[in-house]
């Protein structure tokens, strides 16, 4: 081959190459950003967990300082949850997430209230918290899993 056909061929490969990277790159990008929205949601459904886990314990809800201790934590959880990209989020991820975040702020004002002058009774918190953990672990798992994971017993 002369080497003008040779030039002719290594600019061919070149051009070819350059768009591959030209398509890989952003495509590469865009995964690792869907990743990292998933990790942060799932950040935010397990601590949500944990802490709507206390909140059952009646031992916790009557020591004001573990009151307020949970407030501040739920604060910061739900202040990082308004940081996740929504709109790299699967939609059965975004659904749960949203339900998450909806249930955060409403115990956020349980606890407000239970720490103010509208204190329910401590076993009507814990009753409330209980069906919000119930609620908050169903959904958890599906921000965490993509799919509903069946518990003990169910099918």
């Amino acid at each position: 081959m002369s080497k003008a056909e040779w030039s002719g061929w290594a600019q061919a490969v070149g051009a070819t190459v350059s768009v591959l990277i030209a398509i890989w790159v952003p495509w590469n990008q865009g995964r690792a950003a869907r990743k990292e929205a998933i990790n942060v949601a799932e950040h935010f459904a397990l601590r949500l967990e944990g802490l709507s886990l206390r909140l059952t314990l009646e031992s916790q809800v009557v020591r004001r300082n573990a009151l307020l201790t949970c407030r501040e934590k739920l604060k910061m959880l739900i202040q990082q949850a308004a940081l996740i990209r929504l709109d790299l989020l699967p939609i059965d991820r975004l659904n749960a997430l949203l339900e998450l975040q909806s249930i955060a702020n409403a115990t956020l004002q349980n606890i407000h209230r239970q720490l103010g002058g509208n204190a329910t009774e401590v076993s009507r918190f814990v009753t409330l918290s209980k069906l919000n953990h119930d609620i908050i672990k169903t959904a958890a798992q599906v921000v965490r899993y993509g799919v509903t994971v069946p518990t003990n017993g169910e099918e």
